[in-house]
């Protein structure tokens, strides 16, 4: 479960909590309301120095109207300790299924059985290029398995390039 205490912060600064900010992701779907919509979880963390290193996960969330433009918000973990590159991939897809699961929850509360997003999409910051690309099959399979679609690199572009932004 997502600590309810955890702040979440949209592109123009302002700061919400999870029933906020799942608020208002509602109020922007509420403006388009035949709209198509895709809700996309993502998580990326930075890395400097060898292992063992510390590191904060960033969460983004995304409500995007398909071909109508976006809305995010983003959230940042404490700090924590991660012994391998397994350790922190795997932390950052429990990071995003976690909070998707809540979104996922809270949306189908506020707009009914009706709005279950097509495709609940995971972004992972894995791809067939690096040292990730060992961890894919796993991963994914991880996703699925909480019935999300999982997305890699390179068309992952919330973990990869949103949630990058604030690492």
């Amino acid at each position: 479960m997502v600590d309810v205490n955890i702040n979440f912060f949209s592109p123009h600064g302002k700061t919400a909590s999870l029933k906020e900010t799942v608020n208002e992701i509602v109020s922007f779907i509420s403006k388009d309301p035949k709209g198509k919509y895709k809700i996309i979880v993502g998580s990326d963390s930075s890395v400097f120095g060898l292992e063992p290193f510390s590191s904060s996960i960033i969460t983004v969330i995304i409500a995007w109207r398909i071909g109508k433009g976006a809305t995010y918000f983003w959230t940042r973990s404490k700090k924590q300790m991660f012994y391998s590159l397994h350790d922190r991939i795997i932390c950052e897809a429990m990071e995003s299924i976690t909070l998707a699961q809540e979104v996922r929850s809270h949306l189908v509360a506020l707009l009914g059985h009706d709005f279950l997003w097509d495709g609940s999409e995971i972004h992972v910051d894995v791809g067939t290029e690096g040292e990730s690309r060992v961890f894919i099959r796993e991963v994914t399979g991880l996703i699925r398995g909480f019935d999300f679609v999982p997305v890699i690199k390179p068309e992952a572009w919330c973990a990869s390039t949103v949630a990058d932004r604030h690492t």
